[in-house]
């Protein structure tokens, strides 16, 4: 990468990272949208990590490394899930108290779907489906307090 065009990037980076809705963007898209600039087309992925790796405003997270399997990587594409790395903006990286919220809403929203099958299953009168959302119930409930216990 030429110097010039270190800046661009720089400003192309941060504009992008800034504006998208989920903060955690893989690089593969990242990339795209650098190589639709006429300032930063041509420059290479492993250029692009390079430079956020050094970079202080942004963060480069890679898959865990149970992730990088050939069949995982494989399993994740079919699905649509790119399994590169991915960046995020420093300034969006959410706080303790920011994730215990947004997890707790997450939960919040999935037992209230899971008590309205429960119901359904039991107005039905089926039993088996029933019991198997009783059983996952459980395990939200046990990983609601799990999550309260680890001081998030």
């Amino acid at each position: 990468m030429a110097m010039m065009n270190l800046e661009a990037i720089e400003q192309k980076c941060l504009s992008y990272l800034k504006q998208v809705k989920n903060p955690i963007v893989p690089i593969s898209t990242l990339l795209r949208h650098l190589n639709e600039d006429e300032a930063c087309r041509g420059v290479r992925e492993q250029e692009v990590i390079d430079f956020l790796r050094k970079h202080e405003l942004f963060r480069v997270i890679d898959l865990p490394e149970s992730r990088k399997e050939p069949d995982t990587i494989t399993e994740l594409a079919s699905e649509g899930i790119d399994s590169g790395p991915r960046v995020i903006l420093v300034t969006r990286i959410p706080t303790q108290s920011e994730m215990k919220a947004t997890i707790s809403q997450q939960l919040e929203t999935m037992t209230g779907a899971l008590a309205r099958a429960q119901a359904m299953a039991a107005e039905s009168g089926d039993a088996a489906a029933y019991q198997k959302i009783t059983e996952i119930l459980n395990r939200v409930d046990a990983l609601e307090k799990r999550i309260a216990d680890c001081g998030l």
